[in-house]
């Protein structure tokens, strides 16, 4: 006898038992086993949820259009949160896109944004640490791509409620992850600051970083040209807490590439210089760097 041809009533009490995970599986072997749980997998609030955080971090596309279908939001998947004390329970919620971005599912992230999955919410004061996080994740290498997309579908505009120019458009993060030079743009143009500082901190260094010392450190010609001429100061802005390394000035980062690959950094070099860079600027830095 086949599982399929099993009785419904004795099938019931033999999969009683099964995680929302099995069931899913067990869902997956067959049309007839599809068709007599599926309402069981989808049916309850509880396992709905457990079926959309499963696969956003899994990356299983149809099996989140099937949630969708039943009611599962495609922006946020609830959480249950035990009030202090244990009395009673309060909805909390985590957004589809940070779980996705989080588990490196990237094409289960761009069907999220083509089914309209966003990152607001009833409660937007929770959603923030995710949303910085998201955005620092978007920023990565390997993923930062998505950061097109994310922006392309207007979420930035979502983001601008936090009031952090950096985390709403993360240029000098991107650039450091190889960021296109089409990326690169699209930030300046959705609002990005190409003279924006990036602070870096530690327990062994401090850092600052502008977008120009940014691209003359992952050696891009085309990105550094794109942010000249978009505004972007050679002479830089001076940062207001002292540094391991004066890189956020772009002729140091110059320096710096001087020593990493001369015939390179003499090049930056001469074009710092010829964008009226100071050659004998002195700034302070908590360490001996020019004697690294």
């Amino acid at each position: 006898m086949s599982i399929s041809s099993i009785p419904t009533e004795l099938l019931v009490q033999i999969t009683s038992g099964l995680g929302t995970r099995d069931l899913a599986a067990l869902v997956l072997c067959c049309r007839t086993l599809h068709r007599r749980f599926e309402p069981s997998l989808y049916g309850t609030q509880e396992r709905l949820m457990k079926v959309m955080r499963y696969d956003c971090l899994h990356g299983n596309p149809h099996i989140i259009d099937r949630a969708k279908s039943y009611g599962a939001s495609i922006s946020i998947v609830p959480i249950c949160v035990k009030r202090h004390g244990g009395s009673g329970e309060e909805q909390g919620g985590v957004l589809t896109l940070y779980l996705t971005a989080k588990a490196n599912q990237l094409s289960t992230f761009r069907y999220l944004l083509d089914c309209g999955a966003s990152i607001e919410g009833d409660k937007p004061n929770r959603l923030r640490p995710q949303i910085v996080r998201l955005m620092k994740k978007l920023a990565a290498p390997q993923i930062v791509e998505l950061l097109h997309a994310f922006l392309e579908k207007g979420l930035d505009a979502q983001v601008r409620y936090l009031r952090n120019g950096q985390i709403a458009w993360p240029l000098v993060p991107a650039i450091l992850s190889g960021a296109s030079p089409e990326l690169v743009q699209l930030l300046l143009d959705k609002g990005a600051d190409p003279n924006q500082l990036l602070h870096i901190a530690s327990r062994k260094r401090k850092l600052v970083l502008s977008p120009l010392s940014a691209a003359i450190s992952v050696g891009s010609r085309e990105v550094l040209d794109l942010l000249a001429s978009n505004g972007a100061s050679f002479t830089g802005r001076h940062s207001r807490c002292v540094v391991n390394e004066p890189i956020q000035l772009p002729i140091f980062a110059a320096a710096k590439a001087m020593a990493n690959n001369p015939s390179l950094g003499i090049q930056w070099m001469r074009l710092c210089i010829d964008n009226n860079c100071d050659i004998n600027q002195v700034v302070r830095t908590t360490t001996r760097w020019c004697n690294k």
